[in-house]
């Protein structure tokens, strides 16, 4: 951030991107114990709705590392502000409803653990 400061560039200019490298982060923690967690549970339905909404997650996380890992331009972190932002949104959404499922079936309890 404070390479991109001495660009010339405002905090208001470049604060998307520290958001977006906090929403990977909280997305990459979350897809780490969702793995495990996955892992453990004897396959049902209910597991499979949770495979794919993981598979979502994992999947909107690695277009967003792809798209803050390229090199860039000065016109390049301006231009790809908006598609950043709206993928962070959507990775938040599928995080949120990843965490949902497994709150709800912990409610529920129909989480069937493997011995």
């Amino acid at each position: 951030m404070s390479q991109l400061r001495a660009m010339s560039l405002s905090n208001f200019q470049v604060e998307y991107l520290q958001n977006a490298y906090e929403a990977l982060s909280n997305s990459r923690r979350t897809l780490m114990y969702s793995f495990a967690f996955a892992y453990y549970l004897k396959r049902d339905n209910n597991v499979m709705i949770f495979e794919d909404n993981l598979k979502d997650l994992e999947q909107a996380t690695e277009q967003l590392s792809g798209m803050l890992e390229k090199k860039m331009l000065l016109n390049d972190l301006l231009q790809m502000k908006q598609p950043v932002q709206e993928k962070c949104q959507y990775v938040e959404k599928r995080r949120q409803v990843l965490l949902k499922h497994c709150s709800e079936g912990d409610a529920q309890d129909i989480w069937v653990f493997n011995q």
